[in-house]
């Protein structure tokens, strides 16, 4: 099972309507709206890199308001 964050920015408007879908996505464990250089960060899951890129953040990509994506893939140590 591979876990990342993606930090997502939204245009002006769109943050609250973007954080439900985003919320609602399979894959996607929890998401908040956050200050700073992001709008929300969203904690996925998936069973490999590329379901997470093809099928979360796609998903994310496509959803009204959302402008660009930054993927974090968690590492153990």
């Amino acid at each position: 099972m591979v876990r990342a964050f993606i930090f997502i920015t939204v245009e002006p408007g769109y943050v609250k309507d973007a954080l439900y879908a985003i919320k609602n996505l399979n894959g996607v464990q929890r998401a908040f709206a956050v200050t700073g250089p992001y709008d929300i960060i969203a904690e996925v899951k998936g069973e490999s890199i590329e379901e997470i890129g093809k099928s979360v953040v796609h998903s994310i990509q496509n959803i009204e308001g959302v402008e660009r994506t930054l993927t974090s893939i968690v590492v153990e140590i």
